[in-house]
């Protein structure tokens, strides 16, 4: 089985929203806090530029939208 990994942080309430759907799904989750403004050194290259919060990552997989995820 694949790890999931948030990209988030705290304050985001659209994160909140996905962390809020993974405990409903009892989902088993990992958390990396990231800086709420850019410069996001660590997020930018795994998504390719995109800019917003959260992403989510399953293996090789890397979802950037909240509905996708």
């Amino acid at each position: 089985m694949l790890d999931v990994i948030l990209h988030h942080y705290p304050q985001s309430p659209v994160s909140e929203k996905v962390r809020i759907a993974f405990g409903m799904k009892d989902l088993a989750w990992h958390s990396v806090e990231i800086p709420r403004l850019p410069p996001k050194p660590d997020l930018m290259p795994l998504t390719g530029g995109y800019r917003m919060t959260p992403v989510m990552q399953v293996g090789a997989d890397v979802f950037c939208d909240s509905l996708c995820i």
